[in-house]
């Protein structure tokens, strides 16, 4: 199960809540064999990113870019860019370890990528329920009201 963990911050940070967390998701949406990559920027880069490809010129939480449906990349779910200064923000706001907010920003990249949308309340919470019971299924916290705070 390759999932892949770049931190692009040039500072040191733990990992292993997120990749736990994106295990178990994996194993959640029967997907095992998958690989995928995520990548830590800071403001900046994500804000970049964000302007690039949504044309939108502001920082984010998360990104997701699913990958291309091609042969001989089945496997290959695609990539996820978290921002790191966003996730510390969050995680001071709903009082909870940054490791927790980007195991669940993690998460919430790697449902997008599986199709999941949050466009609309009621999708929203369905995507958090899936969420936290992915979370809970690594022993991992979770958060019956999280969502991405205003950017």
């Amino acid at each position: 199960m390759p999932v892949e963990i770049l931190n692009q911050t040039g500072k040191r940070m733990v990992l292993a809540p997120m990749r736990l967390a994106l295990e178990a998701g994996l194993r959640d949406l029967n997907r095992e064999d998958a690989s995928l990559q995520v990548v830590i920027l800071v403001s900046d880069e994500i804000r970049a990113l964000n302007r690039e490809t949504r044309q939108v010129d502001a920082e984010t939480d998360v990104l997701s870019f699913p990958a291309p449906s091609l042969p001989g990349f089945e496997n290959w779910l695609g990539e996820i860019a978290i921002s790191i200064d966003f996730a510390r923000a969050q995680a001071t706001i709903r009082n909870v370890r940054v490791v927790d907010e980007l195991a669940m920003l993690a998460v919430h990249g790697l449902l997008h990528l599986a199709g999941w949308d949050d466009e609309t309340d009621g999708d929203r919470q369905k995507m958090v329920d899936r969420q936290n019971q992915i979370l809970t299924s690594a022993g991992l916290p979770t958060d019956a009201d999280w969502h991405s705070l205003p950017h």
